[in-house]
């Protein structure tokens, strides 16, 4: 499984349009793309700061979200209201 963790600091007063937005894409993702196994959203308590754990069959599926209609409508909606973005992805390692 390919695993991907992105971090988003919202513009300030854009924490909650942010939020919005994530959830629909969370949601989009998983209705629409059959290869997207999870995909959670979590509001961190001390930061205004939003963390996605989301996780793919494998790197093309993880590819493949980023083609879609309903990732560039979040990329395009969700620009203006990010200061800060950053992407990790690796290998799902399981005990």
């Amino acid at each position: 499984m390919h695993a991907v963790i992105v971090r988003f600091t919202p513009q300030q007063g854009c924490a909650d349009r942010l939020e919005a937005l994530l959830l629909r894409q969370a949601s989009d993702s998983l209705e629409k793309e059959r290869h997207c196994q999870r995909f959670d959203v979590v509001r961190l308590r001390n930061e205004n700061t939003f963390v996605l754990y989301e996780l793919y069959r494998d790197e093309d599926a993880f590819r493949w979200h980023l083609e879609t209609d309903h990732f560039h409508a979040f990329d395009q909606k969700s620009a203006p209201l990010v200061a800060e973005k950053k992407v990790l992805q690796g290998d799902l390692r399981q005990a």
